[in-house]
């Protein structure tokens, strides 16, 4: 939350809308990707024999891929200007009113047909996204399925009992600015959607180790009603759940990272132990900071793997207990000695 310091909060109502417009794309494409690909075949055909009754001859030497690189004149629709910022209210409604006048206009474009078939794919897609049933559904899916999540709200929070200026009033404003969203309010996106946020789901979270939630300004604190604290990670055996449980856990990724220089990864389950083990010892010698500690764990372990995978294209690399012993005891040895200053 506090990379919204000084920002235009309505943003992240805004932000929350094009992922759901882009969410909705995405689907429609997966939907008609297949019924999309032969009608652009057909076009394709269509645009190598004209209207003639070769067509179907023509197939199976599409299908071979001996017509790929025969040049075909597709008429490929021309696409509104697009400068380096976003397109404001007016700039699109002067394009959209050229649309429904029929000014769009199509440019006669030669090509290799390996091109043409991806181009056609992508205007017969084009013409299935029906920009207004797309904004339509988009913003029924933002206003009904919405859902924001404030993370580090402690950040914009000032303790109760400070007198200082290190949290100043800035933090105090951006609250000030959240409370219409979560109370519920109507904003107004740049491209001219108008979003109600009353049923938009908030939710907020912090560590809220220097202030407390009771510091949030009290409007706030009334609109965040359901309260739940978290329990902090007290055994070995929660950082071995972190890493094995999650479908796409750390280990997981770091396997799937190595695959791509072609390096076999494994972890016998002894070294994810002793992984867990040593993550649960450090937090407790050195500084307690929770599970983001299992990253510096195997960051420390697969260092020089990592370093040297692409000369090692084809190998397997199984870790060990004592692999992970050898890399990773030298990080309990540097203990913080300043709490022991008087």
């Amino acid at each position: 939350m506090g990379g919204f310091h000084g920002r235009d909060v309505d943003s992240i109502v805004e932000d929350l809308y094009k992922a759901a417009v882009q969410m909705l794309k995405t689907k429609i494409r997966e939907k008609n990707k297949d019924a999309v690909k032969q009608k652009a075949r057909q076009v394709v055909l269509r645009a190598l024999c004209g209207d003639s009754n070769m067509k179907e001859d023509f197939e199976p030497y599409l299908d071979d891929g001996a017509l790929l690189d025969q040049e075909v004149t597709l008429d490929v629709p021309q696409k509104p200007p697009q400068g380096k910022g976003e397109m404001g209210q007016e700039d699109i409604q002067s394009f959209m009113s050229q649309l429904q006048a029929g000014l769009q206009k199509s440019k006669p474009t030669k090509m290799k047909v390996s091109e043409a078939l991806k181009v056609q794919e992508e205007i017969e897609m084009d013409k299935l996204l029906d920009t207004e049933m797309v904004a339509a559904q988009a913003l029924k899916a933002t206003e009904e399925d919405g859902i924001v999540v404030l993370d580090e709200i402690d950040k914009i929070c000032q303790p109760s009992d400070y007198t200082g200026r290190k949290y100043g009033v800035s933090g105090e404003g951006v609250q000030q600015d959240l409370l219409p969203l979560v109370e519920g309010t109507t904003v107004t996106t740049k491209s001219g959607v108008s979003i109600k946020t009353d049923h938009i789901l908030f939710i907020a979270s912090g560590a809220f180790s220097a202030v407390k939630p009771s510091d949030m300004i009290a409007e706030l604190q009334g609109r965040l009603p359901l309260r739940v604290e978290l329990q902090a990670l007290i055994a070995k055996q929660d950082f071995y759940r972190i890493l094995t449980e999650p479908k796409t856990n750390l280990i997981y990724q770091n396997m799937e990272l190595l695959r791509t220089e072609d390096v076999t990864l494994e972890f016998e389950d002894e070294a994810i132990r002793v992984m867990a083990e040593m993550a649960y010892q450090a937090n407790a010698t050195v500084q307690n900071i929770g599970a983001r500690r299992l990253i510096t764990v195997i960051e420390k372990i697969l260092e020089e793997i990592g370093f040297n995978a692409p000369d090692m294209s084809g190998e397997k690399v199984v870790i060990t207990a004592a692999m992970v012993r050898e890399q990773v005891e030298s990080m309990l040895k540097t203990q913080d000695l300043s709490k022991f200053i008087i």
